[in-house]
């Protein structure tokens, strides 16, 4: 995965944790779980996606032996 489909893929998460986050107060108190589990889901994700792309980087045309 690259970084721009990662940072897409976050920012489509996020939307989706806003558009929950939105909808919280409109609905009875009883589907307010299924809000809170898609935003803690979403965030989650998005925490994840970050630590990937993090730690991996993007892929460098140079050998690990290249360095100088």
């Amino acid at each position: 995965m690259t970084r721009r489909t990662a940072y897409g893929w976050m920012i489509l998460l996020g939307w989706g944790a806003l558009a929950a986050w939105m909808g919280f107060d409109d609905f009875h108190i009883l589907h307010q779980e299924i809000f809170v589990g898609i935003m803690l889901t979403s965030a989650l994700a998005m925490v994840i996606l970050f630590t990937i792309v993090w730690t991996r980087g993007e892929p460098t045309e140079e050998g690990p032996n290249e360095r100088g």
